[in-house]
């Protein structure tokens, strides 16, 4: 083997050995990073379960307040037109 064959093979190596040191360090921060996501995932989801709970339970337990609450609405709505015509 001569001078320049020696050489190339050692560059080929030198770099076939940082390609895979690179190649490795990417992938396990590609597999944190998609533990992640699903971690991220799984709390959006619990979140959307728990809200979905809320609304049922509000939904069943606001039939009666809503009749209340509209009448409050129109009660301070008129509370404020009277206020601004005495200004």
């Amino acid at each position: 083997m001569n001078t320049a064959e020696q050489i190339l093979v050692i560059f080929l190596s030198s770099a076939l050995a940082i390609f895979l040191v690179l190649a490795i360090t990417i992938a396990i921060m590609v597999l944190r990073l998609v533990k992640s996501a699903q971690e991220i995932a799984n709390k959006a989801g619990r979140v959307v379960n728990t809200a979905e709970s809320l609304t049922e339970s509000l939904k069943n337990s606001a039939g009666g307040f809503a009749a209340f609450r509209v009448m409050r609405m129109v009660a301070s709505a008129f509370m404020d037109r009277q206020a601004e015509k005495k200004k």
